[in-house]
């Protein structure tokens, strides 16, 4: 049959030996790497392009009289450019 102060002595070790171990249960992220942290950052990059702009010139004719004659130029001009790349901490 069942003796007493055996049952004792089992439940004794028992309940002393369920706080002991409960303290070292063992996270998931304990000994891992940090988590990585990803942020979108804007980039302001620059491109040049051509545009076209119109421009009057006043010319003379063989008699010396003015004129106004409608010229087309074309000057560079830097564009900024905005990209979003993801950064990664």
């Amino acid at each position: 049959m069942f003796n007493m102060k055996l049952l004792k002595n089992a439940l004794l070790c028992t309940a002393c030996l369920v706080p002991l171990s409960a303290g070292q249960v063992a996270q998931a992220r304990s000994y891992a790497q940090p988590p990585v942290r990803c942020v979108m950052k804007p980039v302001v990059t620059y491109q040049f392009q051509k545009r076209r702009f119109t421009h009057f010139v006043t010319r003379y004719d063989h008699f010396g009289r003015p004129y106004r004659v409608r010229q087309v130029c074309y000057k560079t001009v830097r564009v900024p450019v905005t990209t979003w790349v993801r950064v990664c901490y």
